[in-house]
């Protein structure tokens, strides 16, 4: 049984040396091959670990009662919620 392998050029091999030659030489090259190598590491290493915000109910009290006077009436219990995780995100 025969193998049949692709059938490769030298055209297409020496454009693909030029290519390479040039390309290697770019700083950009280096540039994003060294930024992809960063963010690998950083995934690998670090992870996806999120920082755990607590917040204590004296802080809540004042943020809904800050948006409370600067409304000039009550907030519902959605916006109260509302007002915290906008502090969060902050």
């Amino acid at each position: 049984m025969l193998i049949k392998r692709p059938v490769v050029n030298a055209t297409d091999n020496r454009i693909f040396n030029r290519l390479w030659a040039r390309v290697r030489h770019e700083p950009l090259v280096h540039f994003l091959a060294l930024a992809a190598l960063l963010f690998i590491a950083n995934a690998v290493f670090l992870g996806n670990d999120k920082e755990v915000i607590t917040i204590d109910v004296a802080t809540q009290e004042f943020l809904i009662k800050q948006q409370q006077d600067l409304l000039l009436r009550p907030l519902s219990e959605e916006e109260k919620k509302d007002v915290v995780e906008g502090f969060i995100e902050d």
